[in-house]
């Protein structure tokens, strides 16, 4: 987990104005960095936080979504139960890479994923003059979170 402070002797020279620290472990060892804002110091801090769930979970960062998408088909699709899972994942990643384009597996985070709902709620769906509807949407994401 990552931490943001303010050094407290800097905070008492400079009062408010003090610049915020982020700290976190990384193999093993505890590292520092000064970052200046508040914003941007959580903004780093949920960064070093991703990255660190990535490499306990043994994601790789820096893969392109395309090489991961023929990685999941040639392995994970094929040892699905049904074939109706099997079709649902394949529509989940094709509308997911159609809505949002991703270029890397790691760049996908909250933010992301908020994203790819609020257009797919505006998406059309089977009525004329409907949109998809939550539950849908809601279904997509929890298959786009197990892929």
């Amino acid at each position: 987990m990552a931490r943001i402070f303010q050094d407290t002797r800097e905070r008492r020279a400079l009062g408010g104005k003090s610049p915020w620290w982020v700290e976190w472990r990384e193999n093993g060892r505890r590292r520092s960095q000064k970052i200046g804002e508040k914003k941007a110091a959580k903004a780093f801090a949920a960064l070093k936080e991703s990255e660190a769930l990535h490499r306990r979970n043994g994601i790789p960062i820096n893969k392109p979504w395309s090489e991961f998408r023929a990685e999941y088909e040639r392995d994970v699709v094929p040892t699905m139960r049904s074939v109706r899972s099997q079709e649902k994942a394949l529509q989940v990643i094709k509308a997911f890479e159609n809505e949002m384009r991703p270029r890397y597996v790691g760049q996908i985070d909250k933010r992301t994923l908020d994203a790819f709902k609020a257009q797919r709620l505006k998406r059309p769906g089977k009525k004329q003059g409907d949109t998809l509807s939550l539950a849908t949407v809601r279904s997509e994401l929890g298959t786009l979170r197990a892929i």
